[in-house]
């Protein structure tokens, strides 16, 4: 056998027909790439992935120390009992004032739970050794904790946008973070973007001045009024029942009726010297055209910079500040009063856009659509008492009203 008829022996078939073919093979190679391609892209994907770290955090709160003192009667000692751990991979720390954090990685074969527990049984044992720090008689009590980024990061968002007032949207809000925090998988739900309700009170300075009431006192009568507290225990009947005081507001009106000073049985209300509104408020400059300078606020934080622009649009450096009615429902009631003092209602008209649009370029409907019987009485008794103390005259009345949209239905004539 020739030299040349062994190699021919020793050539492998499916090598020597791909580089025959060269062009087939190149095609071959193309669609190969392009499934692969097509398969990558439509693999399914986790869009939220779950990533487990092996780590274990354990912090430690020691206040009115240096981070010296901190790292040596907390941290190293810490550090020191958990090196003895197996499955360690690495143990970093950090020290500051007041404050000890101590983090241990553990190998990816154990669990986060095994880890935990064995970080607590090594920390519970150094612990209750007699060298362990102590603050106001106690032992210094160590948090430990493991952190996922998984749980930190949300998994879906939900905007809520409409028409209604904030307060409305947030209930809508509430409503679905109580549904869907009943779902079994739902670990946390937040509320994002509303903002909670603030109260200011407008305090009158000669008021306070003449009933000798400082801030101080006022601060302490809606602390100390704003709150709900336990009474003990009463026995009745062979039955043990819990005693307890509510007192925290639901509207800031019940803010008037708190007692800031009381002396020699006269009692100082809260009303009597303040002005009380809750956000959002609207600022008027006295004596400029076109709602110069006016606005609106809704948070303190933006407060100062809007009243300083108000008192600079101002001639005479004066500002109203008052509760933003935005959002408040608009009626009218239409009166007539003959020259016996005899007055009837005419009808009622309803506006069917909200406080903050101008009544002149709004649509109106008569009688009242929305308006609930109790607030038609109120708002007759307000506006027929208006009529009967403007003096003795025959002729005909307009009274607009603006009605709170939630359930309580306040009203401002």
């Amino acid at each position: 056998m020739t030299n040349q008829q062994k190699k021919v022996n020793k050539e492998f078939p499916i090598a020597s027909w791909a580089i025959n073919n060269k062009t087939t093979m190149y095609v071959l190679m193309l669609v190969i790439f392009s499934l692969g391609l097509s398969a990558f892209l439509t693999m399914p994907r986790e869009s939220f992935p779950e990533i487990k770290e092996t780590k274990i955090y354990i912090s430690s709160l020691f206040p009115g120390n240096t981070a010296e003192d901190v790292e040596k009667l907390i941290t190293d000692p810490l550090e020191d009992k958990l090196k003895t751990l197996s499955g360690v991979v690495d143990i970093t720390s950090t020290s500051q004032e007041d404050y000890s954090m101590v983090i241990v990685e553990f190998e990816e074969g154990i669990s986060v739970e095994t880890a935990k527990q064995k970080v607590k049984d090594e920390v519970d044992s150094e612990v209750s050794s007699e060298d362990w720090p102590t603050f106001n008689g106690a032992k210094v009590d160590p948090n430990i904790f493991e952190l996922s980024i998984s749980e930190e990061v949300a998994i879906l968002n939900i905007n809520i946008s409409g028409d209604y007032p904030v307060e409305k949207l947030k209930e809508f809000g509430e409503y679905l973070q109580d549904e869907i925090e009943d779902l079994p998988e739902i670990k946390k739900v937040d509320i994002r973007g509303a903002e909670d309700k603030e109260v200011e009170v407008a305090v009158d300075i000669y008021k306070m001045m003449a009933a000798r009431v400082s801030f101080g006192d006022i601060i302490n009568a809606i602390n100390n009024g704003n709150l709900t507290m336990s009474a003990g225990n009463l026995v009745a009947s062979g039955q043990r029942r819990t005693i307890r005081i509510v007192g925290e507001i639901e509207r800031p009106s019940q803010l008037e009726n708190f007692v800031v000073k009381s002396e020699k049985g006269n009692s100082i209300y809260l009303k009597e010297i303040a002005q009380i509104f809750g956000f959002p408020l609207v600022i008027r400059p006295s004596f400029t055209l076109g709602g110069t300078g006016a606005s609106i606020v809704f948070e303190e934080k933006k407060l100062n910079d809007l009243l300083t622009r108000g008192l600079e649009s101002s001639p005479i450096h004066e500002v109203l500040i008052d509760k933003a009615l935005i959002g408040w429902k608009e009626y009218e009631l239409e009166l007539l009063r003959d020259k016996n003092n005899n007055i009837v209602i005419i009808c009622t008209i309803e506006n069917m856009d909200p406080m903050g649009i101008h009544t002149g370029d709004s649509i109106t409907v008569a009688p009242a659509m929305t308006l609930s019987d109790t607030t038609y009485q109120r708002m007759r008794d307000m506006a027929i008492k208006m009529m009967k103390s403007i003096g003795d005259f025959a002729g005909g009345c307009n009274v607009q009203f603006a009605v709170s949209p939630d359930e309580n239905e306040d009203i401002i004539a």
